[in-house]
């Protein structure tokens, strides 16, 4: 799989604590949505739910020329985002049905090469399931983890690589 995408951007949207990832792709001068949840029957629209696109892209290239000074960010000839986030792009994924949104943006990061998700999820209330798993094992057992193996009790040690 060849990476096309520029930035990920992980954003929490609202009071409704729903999570969703905002893909800051250079490679098609695009701010692209993966977002699983499904607006039909809500009180709220895709477009209103995300219109905080263009605030949160000034920040961000706000953000970027004070890291890098603003003569190189402009020298390594960004695209306008503030403008391109006017008219985001809603990627086409899977659905959730559950209240698993996060889950669905850690596997939308790891699975959109720029252009679409590349994963296929097959059934994703049972996928989401086989996630909360696979994450929770990779928490567990990660070598950054701080807590050792050996402190942990040995029917959870069981379960490790």
């Amino acid at each position: 799989m060849m990476l096309k995408v520029l930035l990920i951007l992980f954003k929490p949207i609202g009071t409704m604590v729903h999570y969703s990832v905002y893909v800051v792709n250079r490679y098609r001068g695009s701010i692209d949505i993966l977002d699983s949840l499904c607006y039909d029957n809500m009180e709220t629209s895709r477009s209103s739910f995300h219109g905080d696109c263009k605030n949160i892209m000034k920040r961000f290239v706000g953000l970027l020329e004070e890291v890098y000074g603003k003569a190189a960010y402009k020298a390594s000839k960004q695209p306008n985002w503030v403008t391109i986030a006017k008219r985001p792009t809603s990627i086409d994924v899977p659905k959730q049905k559950n209240n698993d949104c996060g889950f669905f943006a850690v596997k939308f990061s790891s699975s959109y090469d720029g252009d679409e998700i590349v994963e296929d999820f097959g059934d994703v209330e049972a996928a989401a399931d086989d996630w909360k798993a696979e994450f929770m094992h990779t928490l567990v057992f990660s070598e950054k983890n701080e807590v050792m193996r050996s402190e942990l009790p040995k029917e959870i040690e069981s379960f490790g690589p």
